[in-house]
């Protein structure tokens, strides 16, 4: 019930329709979180992640695509992918324009003006907006209500539920179905055409591995037999981000009453909207470039609003984030005392690259993440984020911000005392230990050419060097979107499926 009420998203995580992964311990991210790893959730349901995210609606970018067509993937341009965008737009995929005429929304609006930014919009990419959700009549429009329920009664068409894919299989031409897991039960399907793997940028690669298409000495390790070796689950990315606690006056972001949050629940329960229809302040972003002639961001600001004595709401929060005890004891008896404001800054162009691996030759046991935040040579993650922060210092001190009686909360965090506060380093080891993710994995079957020994798939989604299967989702970006990804996601598989008709069905003109 939780996937289908917007506001309630992050009550999902580690719920049944979460597989709850963790990242692998590594020395330079995760480090001050609980146990030192971050949660990787990722949806166990119909609809995949998208039954699971915040439900945000962005495109990509034209300067992605160019980054795209320079590693050699012809027709992966912005002008080319762009009618896929507005296919399914117009199509089976609603999109609201939803906003929160919020006093603290109107406030930060108002601070941004004065710094010089205006609304983002379709040929200014830079500034604050109030994105599109994939919300459709106050509930949740996940990729399956929107692509399968609609064709459902087709003959042609069977969806099995609770079912896990082990390995691909293979004949003398190359891959010729899946072995499947089925109520405790292996079964062969056979695929008379080809097999499409559409299981997203960690388990993708999971079973390419598992089916012996991978590096060859991670597989020979495992005693796996090598099909073809491929750079599978290599160059990893995703989006890092960082949350600042922020003290704000109560009279700016007040708690909302008995009476308004009864209200609310009729509202939702009857007519499917107001409060728990609309996630309400998610979708208010501000877009950043730290180059000051940037045309495209490289930085994106979020906004969540936390009244006081909203402990139960920031203890989901936190948790789906995996803070520690403490430092979430340090929070909550902040917001005892004061309305915070959580800014979130997400580096939408993360320069590390993390991977993917095989945990053992067991087909079903979890695959390791190890995503590597921050660990590129020249530091240019953590510096992107530590312009984030002294960019929200610059937000506080704007007269209609200034008025709210901004302080950045100082949580004494463990790890980082010995530094002092507000210090470059200061912030740069709390980077380290309390960098987490947006869930936006992607680039670990890597699209390019055959030439490319770093790439997995052809721009035509087929893998290099293995007849009768493609790989469709995130994980065949070749470098990451600088936006939330489901949109991104939704073109490549509008792609991916012209391409499957143009082979099928108009090269092969016996069909």
């Amino acid at each position: 019930m939780l996937t289908e009420i917007p506001t309630t998203f992050s009550s999902l995580q580690l719920s049944d329709e979460d597989w709850k992964y963790k990242t692998e311990r590594s020395e330079g991210c995760c480090l001050g979180l609980k146990d030192g790893v971050c949660l990787y959730p990722r949806g166990k349901v119909l609809g995949g992640s998208s039954a699971l995210n915040a439900m945000i609606y962005i495109r990509s970018y034209e300067d992605d695509h160019e980054h795209w067509v320079k590693e050699g993937n012809v027709g992966w341009d912005y002008e080319s992918v762009l009618k896929y965008y507005e296919r399914f737009e117009r199509g089976g995929l609603n999109i609201s324009k939803i906003r929160e005429d919020a006093q603290i929304r109107e406030m930060i609006i108002k601070s941004y003006q004065e710094m010089g930014f205006q609304e983002r919009s379709d040929t200014r990419h830079l500034g604050y907006t109030d994105t599109p959700f994939t919300i459709s009549e106050g509930t949740r429009q996940s990729s399956a209500k929107a692509f399968i329920t609609t064709i459902k009664e087709r003959p042609n068409l069977y969806v099995v539920l609770n079912a896990q894919v082990a390995r691909l299989t293979f004949n003398a031409q190359g891959v010729n179905g899946v072995e499947v897991l089925i109520n405790q039960k292996l079964i062969k399907l056979k695929a008379s055409k080809e097999v499409i793997l559409s299981a997203g940028a960690i388990n993708s690669p999971q079973v390419l591995m598992n089916s012996g298409i991978g590096p060859k000495e991670h597989l020979q390790s495992l005693g796996i037999s090598i099909k073809k070796d491929l750079r599978v689950g290599e160059h990893f990315q995703d989006h890092p981000v960082f949350h600042v606690l922020l003290d704000v006056d109560e009279e700016f972001l007040r708690p909302r009453s008995k009476e308004q949050t009864i209200d609310d629940i009729y509202q939702y329960v009857m007519y499917r909207k107001g409060y728990f229809a609309n996630n309400p302040m998610v979708n208010f972003l501000m877009h950043l470039n730290t180059n000051e002639n940037g045309e495209f961001p490289n930085l994106q600001v979020n906004h969540i609003p936390f009244p006081r004595n909203s402990r139960e709401h920031m203890k989901i929060f936190y948790t789906g984030f995996n803070y520690p005890p403490d430092v979430q004891k340090a929070i909550f008896e902040s917001n005892e005392k004061n309305s915070n404001m959580i800014i979130m800054l997400k580096n939408l162009k993360s320069k590390s690259l993390g991977r993917i691996t095989l945990r053992s030759a067991d087909p079903f046991d979890y695959p390791q993440i190890y995503p590597n935040y921050l660990s590129d040579d020249q530091e240019e993650d953590i510096n992107t984020l530590l312009y984030g922060v002294r960019f929200i210092q610059r937000l506080m001190k704007t007269k209609p911000f200034a008025d709210a009686n901004p302080q950045l909360a100082n949580l004494n965090l463990p790890n980082c005392e010995m530094f002092q506060f507000d210090t470059d380093d200061y912030w740069k080891c709390t980077f380290k230990n309390y960098v987490t993710h947006l869930h936006h994995p992607s680039g670990t079957c890597k699209m390019g050419p055959e030439s490319d020994p770093r790439t997995v798939v052809g721009p035509d989604l087929k893998v290099h060097g293995v007849a009768g299967v493609r790989v469709i989702d995130a994980s065949i970006m070749p470098r990451i979107v600088s936006a939330n990804i489901n949109a991104a996601t939704y073109m490549i598989a509008e792609k991916g499926a012209e391409l499957i008709k143009e082979e099928w069905s108009v090269r092969h003109t016996e069909l």
